[in-house]
């Protein structure tokens, strides 16, 4: 009886482990960069967005000019493609003025991947994010803000949104003002799920100054971070391994007792 009970139990271990490993399948990441206008309005003829099928590794890409800018260029680091307990997107962007700039000038970057694995499938997930900017600049100042957004579903989409997004991360420079979103959680994060990063790079001239000089360059950084907890042993299932080394010891007993009567 005891050994049908072990088989079974390894069974049933066996089975939640194969139930609960994410499965890899065809993934794929986006950039999208457009100038914007304050109200997020797109300026200009509409630039398609770079895409491509690799699962794993760097993604960069060389925008084409905008109105307001050139020398544009993203970079993408992330950690797909390996289910884990941390998964992050990394993603750097750099520009330069495309002429003298006066007032503010908007530069918006969406990045989407949805081939992350989590190795806590249904466990309690944690999103945060980080934001930088970095200036060489003359007659303004450059701000990155940024906001971070789970997704499920695969490209090229649509993706539905799962739990809240963050509520804005932001860094300027030069003068080192930074602002943290709050960390969100995800009561059930999938085996499977994507992350969508909006940074919005903002130019904006200083009013005493004739406008941000051409040869300036601007840049700005996000880091989102998912993490994940494992899901707890049902109550039945915690109590039942519990009790097997009991069971095992009460045995034993028996047959050094059925031994000394012998």
């Amino acid at each position: 009886m005891m050994r049908q009970f072990r088989w079974i139990t390894a069974g049933l271990a066996a089975a939640a482990v194969l139930l609960a490993a994410p499965t890899r399948s065809q993934a794929g990441i986006s950039v999208l960069v457009q100038e914007v206008d304050a109200g997020g309005n797109a300026i200009g003829s509409p630039q398609p967005a770079f895409t491509s099928p690799n699962l794993t590794g760097t993604f960069t890409v060389n925008a084409a000019p905008t109105q307001s800018f050139g020398s544009i260029s993203v970079t993408v680091n992330r950690s797909t493609g390996l289910a884990s307990d941390l998964n992050t997107l990394t993603t750097t962007v750099n520009l330069r003025p495309n002429s003298v700039l006066t007032g503010d000038h908007f530069l918006q970057v969406i990045v989407t991947d949805d081939g992350f694995l989590n190795s806590n499938v249904g466990g309690i997930g944690t999103l945060t994010d980080d934001a930088g900017a970095s200036a060489g600049i003359r007659g303004g100042t450059n701000t990155a803000q940024v906001v971070t957004q789970l997704k499920t579903g695969k490209l090229p989409g649509p993706l539905d949104n799962m739990g809240d997004a963050t509520t804005g991360s932001s860094s300027i420079s030069p003068g080192g003002t930074k602002v943290t979103s709050p960390a969100v959680t995800i009561p059930s994060l999938p085996g499977q799920f994507g992350v969508e990063q909006s940074i919005l790079i903002v130019a904006s001239a200083a009013p005493d100054a004739e406008g941000i000089a051409l040869n300036s360059t601007l840049g700005g950084t996000v880091s989102s971070v998912i993490t994940s907890q494992a899901v707890p042993a049902p109550a039945g299932i915690a109590l039942a391994l519990l009790g097997l080394p009991a069971l095992g010891l009460r045995r034993v007993l028996r047959r050094k007792a059925a031994q000394k009567t012998a």
